[in-house]
């Protein structure tokens, strides 16, 4: 696939940012425009022995709030997994892919709108309020997530967010997120940016 040819020749070029670019964009626009077998087909072509652990741990990460829904995907998960043992041992696994297996997304499921949005031939609703659990799940994912896609202070506020998680409020939760599209660091990608802008898709919960 070509988007998979071109991240490999710009992180060739020591250009991994816009490798990993390429790649989040390709998922996100898929996942936005419905398209899962796309997504689906760059995850069976995907020769695992070519990719760098960056690109294979990205493909994870940009596809995990669909994961429940892309039938190749557990497949290639372990996959990876196997491939990150061989390449630097058991040891490494949880701190590259820790989280992003994604059968957690299934008690999430409400967080594939924040890609896919609604039908168009359904009629427009106002915005539902978030469900707590698809909150707690990108507060958790963003706790572990790889180089290149949070910022490190971002990713330690997260960790202890997550750590802490019990003494928010459902709109304390809505507010951590969604301040996280809004912040401008250079070491956030625009798929987090994506992901955390609750408030382009839900209300604010009722302060409890």
């Amino acid at each position: 696939m070509k988007e998979l040819e071109l991240a490999m020749k710009l992180e060739s070029e020591d250009k991994t940012d816009r490798a990993i670019d390429v790649i989040c964009n390709f998922c996100l626009d898929s996942l936005e425009a419905g398209d899962l077998a796309a997504v689906d087909a760059i995850l069976k072509e995907a020769d695992l022995q070519k990719l760098s652990i960056t690109l294979m741990v990205s493909l994870l990460s940009f596809t995990f709030i669909a994961a429940d829904r892309i039938p190749y995907r557990q497949q290639f998960f372990e996959s990876v997994k196997d491939e990150i043992i061989k390449r630097e041992g058991n040891k490494r696994v949880k701190s590259l892919i820790g989280g992003l297996e994604g059968r957690k997304a299934k008690d999430a499921r409400s967080a594939i709108s924040l890609l896919m949005g609604s039908p168009k031939n359904e009629k427009k609703v106002d915005k539902p309020q978030p469900k707590r659990e698809m909150m707690e799940v990108i507060v958790e994912q963003l706790s572990v997530a790889p180089d290149g896609q949070v910022a490190e202070h971002i990713r330690k506020d997260c960790e202890e967010a997550h750590k802490n998680i019990q003494k928010y409020s459902d709109a304390q939760l809505f507010d951590f997120i969604n301040n996280i599209a809004k912040t401008s660091c250079c070491g956030t990608s625009s798929f987090v940016k994506t992901l955390c802008a609750l408030d382009e898709f839900y209300t604010k919960p009722d302060e409890s």
